[in-house]
């Protein structure tokens, strides 16, 4: 199985779209519509399960489920039983049981002696036929590294009333240093913060900045910060 993916990141996906106590209303929507009320973490199954529940709870979310699909491969464990149901069709096929005559011929396998004998023709023919490599395949998914809910916190910051301040940076949770795509900060006493999901290991660049109503975009000054994922980043707005 791949590794599960906890509700506090989905929540934080969720807030590329919406603040913090939409995020929380449109997640507990789709958990009670997908039968999964009360979880904190989920598997693949279950990702695939709730990504189709927002799709249905909720609008416009390109962005955050393009970010589940990043984190936790929603979509690729939703399409797998289509994958496999696709696959007996063409074993049910009988056009290999009909041109099997072959097979009938075929007790030559008994003669263990004669299979030895033989083993490049008969190898051959299991070698060409046998993506028995394919097992191999879940192998390889299951390294998938779960993603990390990391809370970035900034103070000092002086706006006008109606004026947003973001965060941006080098992670796709923090816009891919695009400024329209920047995580949205909220004020909590007199810090601003945003919760963003990125990869465990993740060394995160960014820089904060705020835009007026009039759209007017001013960065912090200084250099690119440099951190970490961890749990919280706690900065102080440089002013110019």
């Amino acid at each position: 199985m791949g590794a599960r993916v906890d509700r506090d990141v989905i929540l934080a996906a969720l807030r590329l779209r919406y603040d913090y106590y939409s995020a929380e209303h449109v997640l507990t929507a789709a958990l009670d519509r997908a039968g999964l009320a009360g979880a904190a973490s989920f598997d693949g199954v279950q990702l695939g399960m709730l990504r189709g529940a927002l799709e249905r709870v909720g609008d416009r979310l390109g962005r955050v489920l393009a970010e589940l699909d990043a984190l936790g491969a929603a979509p690729v464990a939703a399409s797998a039983p289509a994958a496999v149901v696709a696959k007996p069709a063409v074993v049910e096929a009988p056009a290999v049981v009909e041109a099997a005559p072959v097979v009938e011929a075929a007790p030559v396998v008994e003669a263990a002696s004669v299979v030895e004998a033989a083993p490049v023709v008969e190898a051959a023919s299991v070698d060409e036929a046998a993506p028995v490599d394919a097992p191999e395949a879940p192998a390889a998914t299951a390294p998938a590294a779960p993603a990390a809910a990391v809370i970035i916190a900034v103070t000092g910051v002086e706006v006008v009333d109606g004026a947003e301040v973001l965060v941006c940076g080098n992670a796709p949770a923090l816009g891919a240093w695009d400024p329209t795509k920047a995580a949205r900060m909220e004020l909590a006493g007199d810090a601003w913060t945003a919760t963003i999901a990125v990869g465990p290991e993740a060394e995160l660049a960014f820089k904060f900045l705020h835009r007026g109503p009039d759209g007017d975009v001013v960065w912090e000054a200084g250099a690119n910060r440099v951190a970490p994922a961890k749990g919280r980043i706690d900065a102080t707005w440089r002013a110019a």
